[in-house]
């Protein structure tokens, strides 16, 4: 396991709950959401709490490097078998808007003080594409690493967590 002891896990909140969490985000806020863009958006949260919370994890799920960028299973075999969404379907919740805000307000309150790193790293990624945000994970040095252990199109390898923390934490590094 890629832990090694050197991070925290925080889990007040499963990766499931997150993910339906980033769903009603961009459900309210008018911005398009697919399951392959849930996965890439999941990705950022997590690489992003790990840099400002200083190697703690919001969840225990390690993202593996798929074809199409970074894939959390779980969430993949809840969207995707559970519920059915493919790749490219956009995920529309079929509520009222107080409903949602309502789930939505429980959810932020159970985020409690991580809710405002989430919410920051949705507005910088949310409104990219699913396309750029899939370019943008095959540039950058975490996921590109664990590709280069691939023989095939389906392999599954893990992304490193350290890979993740080292590589994000090194652009706020560099632009100090």
């Amino acid at each position: 396991m890629y832990l090694c002891g050197l991070y925290k896990s925080y889990s007040i909140m499963s990766i499931i709950q997150l993910a339906k969490y980033v769903v009603l985000y961009c459900n309210l806020n008018g911005i398009d959401i697919s399951h392959l863009k849930l996965q890439k958006l999941l990705y950022y949260i997590q690489s992003w709490h790990l840099v400002y919370f200083e190697k703690e994890l919001l969840f225990s799920d390690t993202p593996e490097a798929w074809l199409n960028g970074p894939v959390y299973t779980t969430v993949y075999s809840d969207y995707f078998h559970k519920q059915g969404y493919k790749m490219n379907d956009l995920i529309v919740l079929d509520q009222d808007n107080s409903n949602l805000e309502k789930e939505y307000s429980e959810l932020s309150n159970k985020l409690a003080d991580k809710a405002a790193l989430v919410d920051k790293v949705l507005l910088k990624y949310s409104t990219l594409t699913a396309e750029k945000l899939v370019l943008l994970t095959h540039c950058e040095m975490p996921w590109s690493k664990a590709r280069e252990k691939c023989e095939d199109m389906t392999c599954r390898e893990p992304i490193s967590i350290d890979d993740m923390y080292s590589y994000y934490s090194s652009l706020i590094t560099n632009k100090a």
